[in-house]
């Protein structure tokens, strides 16, 4: 069978790949060459990977229909909430038109591929503490233009398989944790600080709103859902892929700090609350478990311990 990773060289299309090669798949990767690999690379060795803007539709036409995938994982997007304020057109150019462009070249390939199209829990935005955990049907509520291009993206998906019959999945992934993440997101931010100070190359880390609740999940029982759900759902439907449990930052500081090799000292900075904050967020996967048996099986301890060690290897 033939996998097509877009977006592979990111977080989660290393960590899928990873895993297709293990279930015997042939990966595919479509990369925007923000991310440079080198012959050295795990990626080289296991896949073939070409470099193409998703604006570039025909360029895009011609790696489909010189592929002809089985499997498409669409897991390239521009995903910071933050920096979605400022620039929200380069947002929806990636997550909206560049999800345009890709579905128009699948059908326009006449290929029949199972496409899984990840969503986020940005999409729901600010729910009532009394409507967690969150259910597929749960209102949206936007707060930022993150979420909003999500929605657009996730509607526009499916409307391809509504009009012209793409076999398209779609998921609201919650947040997700683990090594290889980058230290825009967190742990990884606060897990990078507490190498840094056991490596005496910082004295102290400060930190802003530690209360946030956020419901996390291991990126590698991500990518094992994503596989199960492209392998055992109908296309059309959409599912949470989340832990069913909400972890505040507090929480994951002292998780963190105890696995630090030195004290830390942690600074508190000015608590600063922006538009795109949103207080909790918990999920529910009974849907995704009920139509492939999948839950959650690495513990946040286990998750931030690989965190944490992956940084200390890490040359700056």
């Amino acid at each position: 069978m033939r996998t097509l990773i877009v977006g592979i060289t990111g977080f989660s299309g290393r960590h899928l790949a990873k895993y297709l090669v293990t279930q015997g798949q042939e990966v595919f990767g479509i990369s925007s060459g923000h991310h440079q690999i080198d012959a050295t690379d795990w990626l080289s060795k296991h896949s073939s990977i070409s470099t193409c803007d998703l604006a570039d539709r025909k360029q895009l036409y011609g790696i489909i229909e010189d592929i002809l995938p089985d499997y498409v994982f669409h897991l390239a997007a521009d995903n910071s909430a933050r920096l979605s304020e400022f620039n929200p057109e380069a947002c929806f150019q990636v997550n909206v038109f560049g999800t345009f462009n890709l579905l128009e070249s699948i059908r326009k390939a006449k290929c029949d591929p199972v496409i899984l199209v990840p969503g986020s829990s940005a999409q729901f935005g600010l729910v009532p503490e009394e409507e967690n955990p969150i259910v597929e049907t749960t209102p949206f509520r936007p707060v930022n233009p993150y979420g909003v291009s999500k929605i657009s993206q996730a509607m526009t998906a499916y409307q391809y398989y509504l009009s012209y019959g793409l076999k398209v999945i779609r998921t609201n992934t919650f947040n997700i944790l683990g090594p290889g993440q980058p230290d825009t997101q967190m742990p990884a931010a606060f897990a990078k600080q507490v190498a840094a100070i056991e490596k005496g190359q910082q004295t102290e880390m400060t930190v802003g709103n530690l209360e946030t609740l956020r419901d996390m999940t291991d990126i590698r029982d991500v990518v094992r859902a994503y596989w199960l759900i492209s392998r055992q759902c109908p296309p059309g439907e959409v599912y949470n892929v989340c832990s069913g449990i909400s972890i505040s930052d507090r929480e994951i500081l002292k998780h963190l700090t105890d696995l630090s090799h030195c004290p830390v000292n942690i600074k508190q900075g000015p608590i600063r609350r922006a538009a795109y904050d949103v207080p909790m967020q918990v999920g529910n996967y009974a849907k995704l478990n009920r139509a492939t048996g999948w839950e959650p099986e690495i513990q946040p301890e286990q998750t931030l311990k690989d965190v944490i060690d992956e940084w200390r290897l890490r040359r700056d």
